[in-house]
């Protein structure tokens, strides 16, 4: 399984979902809420660069100081890991929903196209 941060039309591999990575999220996620704007920032940025790596982190905010870091963009990062990682998720449930609809609707479309045939033919 792949997973990849999309962020300025750029992609960012993430590492393999582990039970190590899983515990990672949750705890990030417990440890920033709560907190004032300044820590959750910091503790925020460190999870980023943790996961797309020191280079890529400097490349996505274009600095390696956190006071100089744009805040939606540390916010878009953050998040889109956690879409990273769900991504292939929702990606298999849509396949799953499209097969399913898929032959009903396709059949459907078929008996609305033969009528419309007949329709034509009587017409003439």
């Amino acid at each position: 399984m792949r997973y990849a941060l999309n962020i300025d039309g750029r992609e960012y591999e993430l590492p393999k979902k582990t039970l190590s990575v899983q515990e990672k999220i949750d705890r990030i996620k417990k440890e920033v809420g709560g907190r004032d704007r300044k820590s959750a920032s910091v503790k925020k940025y460190e999870f980023v660069k943790e996961f797309v790596g020191e280079e890529n982190a400097r490349e996505i905010f274009e600095t390696d100081k956190i006071e100089e870091i744009d805040l939606g963009t540390l916010e878009i990062a953050y998040k889109g890991i956690f879409m990273g990682y769900r991504a292939p998720e929702l990606e298999f449930q849509a396949n799953e929903n499209m097969k399913a609809l898929g032959e009903p609707v396709l059949d459907r479309l078929m008996q609305i196209a033969q009528s419309l045939d007949s329709i034509n033919a009587l017409s003439k």
